[in-house]
């Protein structure tokens, strides 16, 4: 198997992720200027840049089950927050608009919610989720929260009861699994 770049560019690229089908790939690049949200074919064709935000920095959280839109993470004017566009571009909505620190967010399997980390409950992040068409944030953790993933059968949130950065200063971050059924969080 032969190695070789996904797209020339001599700006700073990463956060990747493959469509539900797995027929494209957007990612984070700073080739315009500033950190904006591209797409492009999984053999770099098509390059399309789908934000134009000015954000500092963008995380790309995932796409939508149906691969119709893009959850994902920008900092912008200062503060961080989730975000949705259509994967073609256009339909750019901000789903949160809190002071807090409010990011990392990924998609349930049916599309109904987002899952992210947020800090607007304390200093501590915690995991939170909202519904795509913008309704009020719930939160679901109260004993920190950082990456969520729901389980492929949709019974659990599986996170990190911290961030990773943690790690670098001799902390110790555990995997955590929430039934979304109501029960209590535990960990695995």
């Amino acid at each position: 198997l032969e190695s070789r770049p996904f797209s020339n560019s001599t700006r700073i690229e990463g956060s990747a992720r493959f469509s539900p089908d797995g027929s494209r790939i957007a990612f984070a690049s700073l080739r315009s200027g500033a950190t904006e949200v591209w797409v492009a074919e999984r053999d770099g064709s098509r390059l399309q840049q789908i934000t134009s935000l000015s954000a500092v920095g963008v995380f790309i959280g995932g796409w939508s089950p149906d691969g119709t839109r893009i959850a994902f993470e920008a900092a912008v004017a200062g503060n961080s927050d989730v975000y949705l566009v259509g994967a073609d571009g256009g339909h750019l909505r901000r789903l949160t608009a809190e002071p807090s620190i409010d990011g990392v967010p990924s998609w349930s399997g049916d599309g109904r919610w987002i899952y992210f980390a947020s800090t607007r409950a304390g200093v501590i992040a915690d995991i939170w989720r909202i519904s795509p068409n913008g309704s009020e944030a719930t939160r679901l953790t109260h004993n920190g929260g950082f990456e969520p993933r729901e389980s492929p059968d949709g019974r659990y949130l599986f996170y990190l009861d911290r961030p990773p950065a943690g790690l670098a200063i001799g902390g110790t971050a555990r995997v955590m699994r929430l039934p979304l059924g109501g029960e209590q969080e535990e960990p695995v």
